[in-house]
Parts: structure tokens; sequence; C-alpha cells
């Protein structure tokens, strides 16, 4: 976070107001943990991904929270980011489109693909 904020001080002045602040500081910050994963400095989990923000809290209790949890960590890495700046941070679909660098429709295809790949894995967490 300090390097995130060393950037955000540096570029201030560089800012054009062609997105929101908010999308700005968002953009900085991924970025920035995008180059300390391409270094190796940034911490990975037991199964090599690097660390995502945490899943919404927004189920029933604790156990259908870590579900939820598990099943957010399981999608690919762009998936899990747009589900987590969409519903956990609570951008709309525009920022969050703003924020990655891409095209609102890709997002929202994106976002439908991930949805539908947690509808699945919470169906087989539901049977079992």
């Amino acid at each position: 976070m300090q390097d995130a904020w060393v950037r955000v001080i540096r570029s201030a002045r560089h800012f054009a107001f062609r997105s929101s602040v908010k999308t700005w500081l968002y953009r900085i910050v991924i970025n920035r943990c995008h180059d300390l994963r391409a270094s190796g400095r940034l911490g990975t989990s037991r199964d090599g991904r690097a660390p995502e923000p945490a899943a919404p809290a927004i189920g029933a209790g604790p156990i259908e929270d870590a579900v939820l949890r598990r099943a957010v960590d399981g999608l690919p890495g762009d998936r899990r980011l747009i589900v987590v700046l969409c519903y956990h941070r609570g951008l709309s679909h525009a920022q969050a489109a703003d924020v990655l660098g891409i095209p609102a429709g890709t997002l929202k295809s994106r976002l439908s693909a991930a949805l539908a790949e947690l509808r699945a894995a919470l169906a087989s967490e539901v049977r079992s």
C-alpha cells in the first residue's frame, strides 16, 4: 500500500479527470500488485496464486460465508477481481471497467461468466 500511495502522490499532477478519482486509485493499486507479482515480491497462497481481496461476507452465517469465499477464490484471477470490484467494493460496472481498462460490455460478459461459475460451484456445495 505504501508503494501505491507513493505512486499516487507522484502522479497526482498527471491525473486528467477522465475518470473518477476512485477508479484512478484502484487502477494504481492494481497495477502495483501486477508489478509486484511479476517481480516475485508479492506473497502467494498455498496454491501459488497471489492473494486477492476477500470475498464479500453476504451469507447467513459463518459457514455460508466460508463456502462463498471458497467459491470466489476458485474463480480465475480476472473473473475473481471483477466479482470483488463489483460486489465487495461496490463499484458500478462502468467504474469497474474503467479500473480494469476494459470496455463495459467485456466486463459484463466476464461478470456473467463468473456468476455462472459461482452458481455451479455453490450448487455443488449445497448438494454435498
